[in-house]
Formats: C-alpha cells, structure tokens, sequence
C-alpha cells in the first residue's frame, strides 16, 4: 500500500512539476500568412514553442453568439507537430470539436475560456484517432441540458474519447457542466491523467469509464450533482482505474433521486449491454451524498477502498453504502481508515454492507481496527446464505473463520471453521480442485448443540468419503477434511492395535516449506507458516519451540548441516519416536535428516530419515 502512495504522490509532484515549467511564460504566435506576432501573455503559453491563437490566426469570435466550430476545428487541423492551440477568455459556441492526436488545446482559465454547444446531440469536444498525447486544458465546456430537454440530448457529453485507442490523454483544470450525456466518457485510453476535472448538473453520468487500459488515473477529480434519476457520479465499466482523492456528490440533491456515487463492472442482468468486470482503486475517495448506494458492484467486480469516507445525502432513507452482486470470493479492500458513517436507520435491513455472493470484503489490520460508525462496521448481510456474518479480515481469511451459522468455505488458507448456531447449519467446503492437493481443514461445533442442530458438510464439488454429506452430531464434535485435488475424505485420528500411529497424507498449510535461515539457540516453529520447517542450522539449537499443530494434519521437519557440520539440536518432548529412542542427527557438514511427523493436536508421533542424500 505505501508503495500505491508513494506513486500517487510521484503523479502529483510531476504534474505539479510540469506547471511549474509552463507558468508564467509568453509564446509566440504564426497565423496563416506566415506572420509572427507577439501574444498577450497568458499564464498556460510557453515561449519555447510557436502556439496556435484561435481569434487573431483563424478568426474566432468568442462572442457567445458566432458559430466559432469553423475557426477552432481549423486551428486544431494547423497544429501539426505538437504545436498548441490557445483559445484566449471568451465564449465560443460551437456544435462540436474534433481533436487529434500530439496536440495541446490551452484556455485562460475555467471560468474565462468557455466553449458552449450550440444545442445538438454530439459531444462538445471529441477525440476519435488513435496516437499519442492530446491535451486539454483550462477551459469550461458547456452543454445546453435541462430538465425538459435532457432526454433529447443524451449523446451530448463534455468530453468523449470514442472508439481509437490513445496513450498520453490529459485533461487538467476543466470544468464540465449542463450535458445531456456524459461529463466525460472515456473508451478506449490508457497511460492517461485527468486532473481537477470537475462536472456540474450532468443530465447522466458523470464520468463513464468503459476503457480497460492500464494506467488510467483520476486525481481531484469531482461530480458536483447530477441532474437525473438513477444515474451515478462514477461508472467504471472495465480495467483497473485509480481513482484519488475522488469527490462527489454534493450539489442539489432530492431524497429520491436514486442516485449512486459509483457503479463498477456492468452485466446484463442489471440491464447493462454486455458482462464486463471492473477492479478500481479508489484513494482518500469522498463518498457523499449518495441517495440509492455508495459503491454498487456488478457481478465480477470488485474494488480497493483505501481511506476516504463513506457518507449518504442527509435525508435519504434506506440507502446501501456498499453493494456486492456476485463473484470471485476475494471482494476487495477495505482498509483501517475508511469510515462508513451515520446510524443503522438510515440503511436498508441496517446493514452497512451486504452481498448477494459469498464474502464480500477482506479488511486489512488486526481485528477490531476496523472503524466505522457507533462500535464499528463489525458484519454484513449475506444474500446467498440469507444470514448476518462477520466481516473478513486478514487473520480471519487466512486461518480461522467463525460463524453463526451456514457458511461456504472460500479459501484453502481456511485451517478452521468453528459453528456457534442455534439451528441447523450446513457448512459448504470449496472444490476440491479449487483447494488443491494436501489442503485440510477442521470443520467443529463451537456451540455445543449439534445433538439438536445438526451440522452438515457438503462439498462443492466431488465427494465427501464417497458420500455428498456427512453430519456431525456429537455435542462439540469435529471432523477434519482432507483433499485430494479431486475429493474430500475424513481423516483419522485412532492407533492401531499395537499403538503406533498410523501416518496419514501430510496436509498442514497447503504443503508450503517454510525456510528459517541461521538457526541457533532458540528457535520457534509455527507450523502455520507451512506445513514443511526447514532449519539451516549455523550453530547449536538449545531450545526448539512448536506452535500451530493441528489434529489430523501431517508435518514435516527439514534440518540441514552448514559447512562446518557437528551442529546439535535438542529436539523437544512433544516430538515422539518408535520405543520412545530419539535418533542421532548427521553431524556430517551440509548432510540433511527428515523428519516426518503426524498430529493428534497437542503430540507430534515421528520417524525419522537421517543423512538423506
């Protein structure tokens, strides 16, 4: 996360940079006859290169009045070379603008410069080449949209990067506001920076991002209102935009007006033209004013939320701070510092977040760090089970997952499920082939009632010891599973006749080797770490302490020799070997001993290959 930081501060400081180098310089100025003139100086016009006047070279009017579409178009035309066009303060109307690529479109300002359209459904500004680098900066577009009008004016957005593929795409310092359609729409660019981009009273969404390119970033940017029902601030249809420090939306706002501060991914299902998944990070985001949901997530998609608040119009009931349709079960971070605010009352169910799929979310930082509002955002409301679960966190998506009552198993770092129900619950282990060869994990009855609520395992996928479910039903019973990759089987725990122990596949944590580096003195082995512990001794190991055993699971001990050889090991009292002999380590330089063990929980039962070469 710090290095995401990191970069989104580096973008900040090189636009910052890049100002730097441009403010406060004069350009020169060729019109059409090959005659240079001086221009006014502006705060955006560089002396280093030759720049482009819209009124003094090709006749702009900026009057309000002109159809000045003629004179700019022509300008942009004449740009060649990464020449820059300057349309100095004025109001220009014009029914649409075309740009090109390697071209850099300069105003005086977003309350100076200001091309407003003269009423047709087209976008006001469009670029439809595919290239490198165009530019567009300080200046206001205006729409003609109202409310009696908008549904006739639905192409007509601010700015639309349409079909083309273009690397470089810059807006910086514009203000986009009265559009039918889309403040901006963006299809198809990447490597690209939009910057304190703002959009006022669009007649639909504010910014629509259907583009999947990589590098796509957003910094300031904001939707001030919106002007129909049912639209969002942001819809992010595809690829893996960042978004930082994104505002929205806080103009007039009435208690019905259904609208969603962002929509991620689209499906069919929801009405949208085609499936399509999207994964946005979202920086210090300003989630406001939203009166249907905060963040809404079609099926397959899922984003990053990383600070930022989450905070609804104030007078909108029943509203959804966040929504997961479907999809993979990793939904997505949220982190410590992201605050969802206000009462229960106020949301739908009084749930802060809820999911139609399995976990909608992993929150990062140890349990209970997580701060919303009153106690905190401590659970959500899962569709699929039809239940209140907890929300996951790291150490609890990892290892240990308690529920209060059915619950689908969706990761093979799951070691334990523990049950506290008051009524029957099943518990759904994941395909087997999803988990992986050697995967295990303990399904108990923390509530002491499964004699009156029975617990029932079904797997996804393949069976369960050839059978589709097995049931615990002893009062704080348990089982342990194991997979093969392609079933599950219960795993024993008895001794035979003659009480040695009978090994069983080695399971543990997903047959991971866990390497400890110059092992002496004082050693801990945490078998959660991977079920395989590589020692590389350097020196003598006087005291060797085992954490994380687990019943039914198998465990393996790597201890190799350095160079010099003759280091010892004392090897602790919960390791048990055949008559109770422990064995003799190699003393030989780099020679390597094996030791295998199985687990009943609290002993580990062993036997040990030595000098394996």
């Amino acid at each position: 996360m710090c290095r995401l930081f990191n970069r989104s501060l580096l973008i900040i400081s090189s636009l910052a940079l890049c100002s730097c180098f441009i403010h406060g310089q004069a350009r020169k100025v060729v019109n059409t006859r090959s005659q240079v003139k001086q221009v006014q100086q502006n705060d955006n016009i560089s002396s280093n290169n030759q720049t482009i006047n819209v009124m003094t070279d090709f006749g702009a009017a900026g009057d309000g009045v002109t159809d000045d579409t003629p004179a700019i178009n022509n300008a942009i035309l004449s740009a060649a070379n990464g020449r820059a066009v300057y349309i100095p303060a004025g109001t220009y109307r014009v029914s649409q603008l075309k740009l090109s690529d390697n071209i850099t479109v300069l105003g005086d300002g977003r309350t100076k410069t200001i091309l407003r359209s003269m009423g047709v459904n087209r976008a006001v500004v469009e670029i439809s080449t595919s290239g490198q680098r165009a530019t567009l900066r300080d200046l206001q577009i205006q729409g003609t949209a109202t409310a009696e009008n908008a549904a006739g004016l639905r192409d007509q957005h601010g700015f639309y990067q349409r079909g083309a593929v273009i690397a470089g795409l810059e807006l910086n310092n514009v203000l986009i506001k009265d559009t039918g359609g889309n403040g901006v729409r963006i299809e198809n660019a990447f490597s690209s920076v939009l910057t304190n981009v703002e959009t006022d009273f669009t007649y639909s969404d504010g910014f629509d991002i259907i583009s999947a390119g990589p590098n796509l970033t957003f910094i300031n940017t904001y939707v001030h209102s919106l002007g129909s029902k049912g639209t969002a601030a942001y819809r992010i249809r595809a690829g893996r935009p960042t978004l930082i420090n994104a505002n929205g939306i806080d103009g007039p706002q009435r208690d019905d007006a259904e609208t969603t501060w962002a929509i991620v991914g689209q499906s069919l299902s929801s009405g949208d033209v085609a499936d399509t998944s999207a994964f946005p990070t979202f920086i210090n985001p300003n989630i406001e004013s939203f009166t249907s949901f905060g963040i809404f997530h079609r099926e397959g998609s899922t984003s990053n939320i990383i600070g930022g608040q989450i905070f609804p119009h104030g007078g909108a009931k029943n509203v959804e701070p966040l929504r997961y349709n479907g999809g993979s079960h990793a939904r997505g971070v949220i982190d410590t510092g992201t605050v969802i605010c206000c009462d229960r009352s106020r949301y739908r169910n009084g749930r802060e977040i809820r999911s139609y799929g399995p976990a909608p979310v992993i929150i990062l930082g140890p349990t209970g760090a997580f701060q919303g509002f009153e106690a905190g955002v401590t659970d959500y409301y899962n569709f699929e089970t039809n239940s209140v679960e907890p929300l996951r966190r790291i150490d609890d998506w990892m290892t240990r997952k308690q529920v209060a009552g059915s619950y689908r198993m969706l990761t093979s770092e799951t070691r334990l499920i523990d049950v506290r129900h008051n009524q029957p619950a099943t518990i759904t282990l994941m395909n087997p082939s999803a988990a992986g060869d050697g995967a295990t994990v303990t399904v108990k009855d923390g509530a002491g009632l499964a004699s009156t609520h029975h617990i029932s395992v079904d797997s996804a996928e393949g069976k369960i010891d050839g059978a589709t479910r097995l049931e615990i039903t002893a009062n704080f019973g348990s089982l342990t599973f194991y997979s093969d990759g392609h079933n599950w089987f219960t795993l024993s725990t008895a001794f035979d006749d003659y009480g040695s122990w009978r090994f069983r596949p080695g399971s543990g944590s997903q047959g991971r080797r866990n390497v400890i580096f110059r092992a002496s003195d004082s050693v801990a082995i945490n078998f959660n770490t991977g079920n395989i512990q590589h020692l590389m001794l350097t020196g003598n190991v006087t005291a060797l302490n085992i954490e994380g055993l687990k019943d039914a699971s198998g465990y393996t001990i790597i201890v190799q020799q350095d160079e010099t050889g003759n280091r010892r090991i004392n090897l602790p009292d919960v390791l048990k070997f055949s008559g109770g002999v422990v064995p003799a380590l190699t003393m030989r330089g780099n020679a390597i001993d094996i030791i295998r063990c199985d687990s009943d929980g609290t002993r580990l039962f062993c036997r040990a290959d030595l000098d394996v070469r």
